[in-house]
């Protein structure tokens, strides 16, 4: 069943279209990834889908038009994990406490003590309630991307967007992140950015290619990733097999050496 229907979508920065007339739907419970290169659109289609931005076009979420949407509804259905935010000057649990504002009234400051409990049990799960009494400021990259998630899932929302949300992790954080995103795929859809295109092919339901700004594809991982495509689409000669852990397409760069003489 489509969750979110994406009808004609345009949307750019003054006289910039990034995006021309795209077309997709999102489906209930699935880990719908978005890949393209650089300077595709993928960011800009997050900020629009996230209503932080103007577009032409329609986009429906359960057959409603998002742009009816009061600010504290569209926060009850969506919660970003952004590339770069800014960090307030507050600590770290504070920062965790605002996921829960979209639940309280204007004249409501505090949180009661089962939003309390539900914040540490979401840190204790990510493994993040050292950081509880530390400012944001002194936090690495890495650590406050995933205090970023920890506030997004804080905020109970019914679809997760996620621009890059591996970018500042090492390896063993990006797989506990993408493994964890496929637990609770049954209880919320997860619309995430990707670089990486194996991490795309391993975690993704489906897969969403944008390059300059138009739709090049959408479908599963196996039909969607194919060395011609990635090669059209990046610009890099590719080989894609299937991979030896779960039969997906993974993605093997040709270095340019192998392509001499």
């Amino acid at each position: 069943m489509s969750l979110l229907v994406v009808e004609r979508l345009s949307a750019g920065y003054g006289k910039r279209t990034v995006l021309h007339e795209i077309s997709f739907e999102v489906r209930e419970k699935e880990i719908f990834g978005i890949i393209g290169p650089n300077g595709s659109g993928k960011s800009t289609l997050m900020r629009t889908l996230a209503g932080a931005m103007g577009y032409r076009g329609e986009i429906f979420y359960r057959g409603e038009k998002l742009s009816t949407f009061s600010r504290r509804r569209m926060a009850k259905t969506m919660a970003v994990v952004s590339q770069s935010p800014s960090r307030p000057a507050m600590d770290v649990f504070s920062y965790l406490s605002m996921g829960r504002y979209p639940y309280h009234e204007v004249w409501e400051f505090g949180i009661s003590v089962e939003e309390k409990r539900h914040i540490l049990r979401r840190a204790e799960e990510f493994g993040i309630e050292g950081f509880l009494g530390r400012r944001l400021s002194e936090l690495s990259g890495g650590e406050f991307q995933m205090v970023q998630i920890v506030r997004a899932l804080i905020q109970e929302p019914e679809i997760l967007l996620m621009d890059e949300p591996t970018a500042h992790l090492d390896i063993r954080h990006q797989v506990r992140i993408l493994d964890w995103l496929e637990t609770i795929k049954e209880k919320l859809t997860v619309i995430i950015v990707l670089h990486d295109i194996n991490l795309a092919g391993l975690y993704c339901d489906r897969v969403m290619m944008l390059c300059e700004g138009w739709v090049e594809v959408v479908d599963v991982p196996e039909v969607a990733l194919t060395y011609e495509r990635i090669e059209r689409v990046f610009g890099v000669p590719v080989v894609v097999y299937p991979s030896p852990v779960d039969r997906r397409p993974h993605a093997y760069l040709v270095p340019g050496r192998l392509l001499k003489g």
